[in-house]
């Protein structure tokens, strides 16, 4: 989808070109990954990069639920601004820092049970809390996929969770 300078919620028949479903794009990668709509949540950084959460639907969203997402764009654009700051580097020219559960070796840790993870694990979670999957997070880390399996189960087993959605929970807790 070509960036949209504006912040919000775009449907895909906002964005899509004329006759979209003819483009070698819709055939060699949305036709099979997608399949039938995608809506995207635009969050500006800067006059040149747009940070864009894309959810795509194996059918087409119903008027309901663009309804739901309407109602939810503030928060979700709030939090992805708060994300660009562990993203991206910052106006200043400092590097992006690590979110709460990832302090410096040398700070002192807020939750007991986070002691423990090692920094290859620290680093998978950042990489799941950011939206990469498994695979995405495997080429980052130049691993292989089992092993970025392999942390996630050791990750969840220290934090006693089960699921990224309980890592996101916990996350979102030790940020207040």
């Amino acid at each position: 989808m070509p960036a949209i300078a504006r912040a919000g919620l775009y449907t895909l028949a906002d964005v899509a070109p004329q006759c979209f479903q003819n483009t070698e794009y819709y055939q060699r990668y949305f036709q099979r990954n997608i399949v039938a709509d995608e809506v995207q949540f635009n969050c500006p950084l800067d006059a040149e990069r747009t940070l864009c959460l894309s959810l795509g639907s194996t059918r087409a969203y119903s008027p309901e639920a663009l309804g739901l997402l309407s109602l939810v764009q503030p928060w979700v654009l709030a939090l992805m601004r708060q994300r660009m700051h562990f993203e991206f580097e910052h106006e200043d020219g400092t590097p992006p820092g690590p979110h709460p559960w990832h302090p410096s070796p040398q700070a002192p840790r807020e939750l007991e049970s986070h002691q423990s993870l090692t920094e290859r694990e620290r680093e998978v979670s950042q990489l799941m809390l950011g939206g990469s999957s498994t695979k995405e997070i495997a080429r980052r880390m130049t691993i292989s996929v089992e092993t970025v399996r392999a942390h996630k189960k050791h990750l969840y087993a220290k934090l006693g969770i089960n699921s990224q959605s309980e890592l996101f929970a916990l996350f979102w807790q030790a940020r207040r």
